[in-house]
């Protein structure tokens, strides 16, 4: 700084699971479910979210899964862009913005 004192930032981890979750299809017809596809098998309970590009919340599960693919039927929703998200244990794992059409 102006007076010579050095001063560190704390450090944080961050996990990169992106490549651990894909997400298809990401451009959906009406009532067409959304499949979640692991690289790894994943035992336990997944939160499910669904969000507008305007922040509301229209859909929200909490869904168990045992394995390394789990199909997500959604609600009939009007078209547009939304973003999806998966968490587990309070750990985001994926964030990926769909189209329904």
């Amino acid at each position: 700084d102006e007076y010579n004192r050095i001063n560190y930032s704390r450090i944080i981890v961050i996990k990169n699971t992106c490549d651990a979750v894909w997400v298809y299809p990401t451009i959906l017809g009406k009532g067409e479910p959304v499949n979640l596809q692991f690289k790894n098998s994943v035992t336990g309970s997944l939160e499910i979210q669904l969000v507008t590009m305007s922040g509301a919340r229209v859909f929200k599960k909490t869904m168990a899964t045992n394995g390394s693919m789990l199909p997500v039927e959604l609600p009939s929703l009007p078209p547009g862009v939304y973003i999806l998200s998966a968490m587990q244990n309070g750990e985001k794992l994926i964030t990926q913005k769909i189209i329904v059409r």
